[in-house]
């Protein structure tokens, strides 16, 4: 969803943010069903921890305020940055640094969460 080192709303991906109003509305269709939803960011291992995690926090509440913007009730709704801690790739060390910028790619996301009531 979002770019290298980008976090603004302004710099989701098209396909994030289509992504991101399909959720929403299955989020509002399911709404009596659901207790609270949960967004977590991440980001990549590039960087310092302190910047990562800033970063990955900043990218949880950019989609929070997506999905505030589409209608979900704000008080519901939390945003919470975990850095670099759950890396989903296995990128090698000797990568030049595009192609590792690359490779990490999946790294750099949003988890949406949905809690039952």
């Amino acid at each position: 969803m979002f770019a290298f080192g980008k976090w603004a709303e302004s710099d989701l991906s098209q396909a994030g943010r289509a992504r991101l109003q399909q959720i929403a509305a299955e989020l509002l269709r399911g709404a009596a069903g659901i207790r609270d939803v949960q967004v977590i960011g991440h980001a990549d291992r590039i960087g310092d921890d302190f910047a990562n995690q800033r970063l990955s926090q900043r990218r949880a509440d950019t989609v929070r305020n997506v999905l505030i913007a589409q209608g979900l009730p704000a008080a519901a709704i939390s945003a919470q940055g975990r850095g670099e801690l759950e890396s989903i790739t296995d990128c090698g060390a000797s990568l030049s640094r595009p192609a590792l910028v690359a490779c990490l790619a999946p790294d750099r996301r949003v988890e949406i969460v949905a809690n039952p009531a």
